[in-house]
């Protein structure tokens, strides 16, 4: 029988190492937001010197807008990359969380800065690219996890 006048013993809380990170989320999802502005605007900046893109204006715009494209991919799929390759568990749940922060963020800055209406949140090939880059960094954080198979002896 337990002594009533001795306080329980205290138990220590489960370890919560696959709760979920709320302010990290947040965080990297206005970082990855901040990196695709700043590609936007260094290639806007480049365009100043538009005969690199091409011999008319039509064919530099074109290229450079190929350009951003790629830049964007690739900045995006390494920042999820690093976003991902920190978290242990429900991996692919954080990068969709940050995904469609990313996207809300972009709504929200269209909105209340750019005035945009409703028919321009939504541009399905922006979204694939984006889904791309954060697929692209979560299948690499995945690969990258995994221990190496030992050699059979």
């Amino acid at each position: 029988m337990t002594n009533p006048y001795q306080p329980p013993a205290h138990t220590p809380p489960p370890p919560v190492g696959d709760a979920f990170r709320w302010r990290r989320t947040i965080a990297w999802a206005l970082l990855i937001y901040a990196a695709a502005m700043v590609v936007g605007f260094l290639s806007g900046l480049t365009m100043g010197r538009w005969d690199l893109y091409g011999a008319t204006i039509e064919e530099a715009i074109e290229r450079a807008r190929l350009v951003r494209r790629i830049a964007y991919g690739l900045v995006g799929a390494f920042l999820y990359w690093r976003f991902a390759a920190a978290i242990s568990g429900r991996r692919a749940l954080h990068v969709a969380a940050v995904f469609l922060l990313v996207q809300l963020i972009d709504i929200g800055v269209s909105v209340l800065i750019f005035g945009d209406s409703i028919q321009e949140w939504f541009d399905l090939w922006g979204l694939g690219r984006s889904l791309l880059a954060a697929t692209a960094g979560l299948a690499i954080a995945d690969t990258r996890s995994k221990p190496l198979a030992s050699p059979a002896h």
